[in-house]
């Protein structure tokens, strides 16, 4: 997994590998800062309740290796804005 974050003026030409990614979408810095966005879902694996952590931004779900990435992200923006 090779995470890039940038800043653009336009809308970048993106293209995906569809057996990795269902599809790609944005969200702006002021609205991944809402700690509303940050969220954990109860379920059940192998019989123990777990907490799943994962982002809800612009109507999308983040969850698993990109959601802990995510998380420290914010994490680091929060130490310098």
């Amino acid at each position: 997994m090779f995470p890039f974050i940038g800043w653009v003026k336009t809308e970048p030409e993106t293209s995906i590998h569809d057996k990795e990614v269902d599809r790609i979408f944005s969200s702006s810095i002021p609205e991944f800062m809402l700690d509303k966005t940050q969220k954990t879902k109860k379920d059940t694996l192998k019989g123990f309740p777990v907490n799943i952590p994962y982002f809800d931004m612009s109507g999308e779900t983040v969850w698993g290796a990109t959601s802990m990435i995510l998380a420290e992200f914010k994490l680091i923006l929060k130490e310098i804005l």
